[in-house]
């Protein structure tokens, strides 16, 4: 009896709950998108994590993962399997250093959609959330051989450099075709040319390409006009003036 209730006790001092047993059955190198949007379903294979969650429920996580992606923001399980997979460095290894950092406070961690650092004893490495620059910070001063960074969110510049070159391909098409578009707009006398409302018309122009098509299919305006023309501004032929900003309006 005695024995039974100093194992409880003991248990309780655990600081880390440890992550389920990966699964034997490799994710392979299905590629990650542009945006990372399949970051978390990728994470969860890796990590062998059932999918009996109902369609509602996997709705509200695919929502919350795309926030986190917009924002910059990984769970601890994310940040590893995202080193993981763009390196040679272990998967489990990153996310073991990771959860000690957290651990020893040399990581700030939020509650999901929160702002204000998440300080607990106990450290769940799919719930805990970091951000990108001091997931950066962490790499840099604990593993600086490892080249990986994580993306800045703002930076469509960095989202380039981490992808393939097919990604790099739409984006620079869809900006030709916004510069195209932006032409026959500016000589036909309309000068208020913004990505606002030129990225229908480049999605609909982009979309008879099927070389430029996302994993679901033709890319929507929305992409178009927050990844490929984030930061875009139409340049009027010599002797106009300048266009507008191309985010803005």
């Amino acid at each position: 009896m005695n024995k039974r209730v100093e194992d409880k006790r003991i248990t309780k001092k655990v600081n880390i709950v440890k992550t389920p047993k990966r699964t034997d059955k490799p994710v392979g190198k299905i590629p990650l998108t542009n945006n990372l949007d399949n970051l978390h379903k990728l994470t969860e294979a890796h990590f062998g994590r059932s999918g009996n969650a109902s369609s509602y429920v996997k709705e509200e996580i695919e929502q919350s993962a795309k926030e986190r992606r917009e924002a910059g923001r990984y769970t601890l399980e994310e940040a590893a399997f995202y080193v993981g997979y763009n390196t040679t460095a272990g998967t489990e290894s990153i996310l073991e250093g990771l959860e000690e950092a957290v651990k020893n406070r040399l990581l700030s961690v939020y509650a999901p959609g929160r702002i204000g650092t998440y300080k607990s004893d106990v450290v769940r490495p799919w719930y805990e959330e970091s951000f990108w620059n001091d997931l950066n910070e962490w790499l840099g001063k604990n593993e600086p051989r490892i080249g990986c960074r994580f993306p800045n969110p703002n930076s469509v510049v960095e989202k380039v450099k981490n992808t393939d070159q097919s990604d790099y391909d739409w984006i620079t098409e869809s900006r030709k075709i916004a510069d195209r578009e932006g032409n026959k707009r500016w000589a036909s006398g309309s000068h208020q040319i913004t990505a606002r409302n030129i990225c229908n018309k480049v999605a609909t122009e982009l979309g008879k390409n099927t070389k430029f098509w996302g994993n679901r299919g033709p890319r929507d305006a929305h992409a178009i006009r927050n990844v490929a023309l984030k930061g875009w501004k139409f340049k009027p032929p010599k002797g106009g003036t300048n266009g507008t900003s191309g985010t803005k309006e």
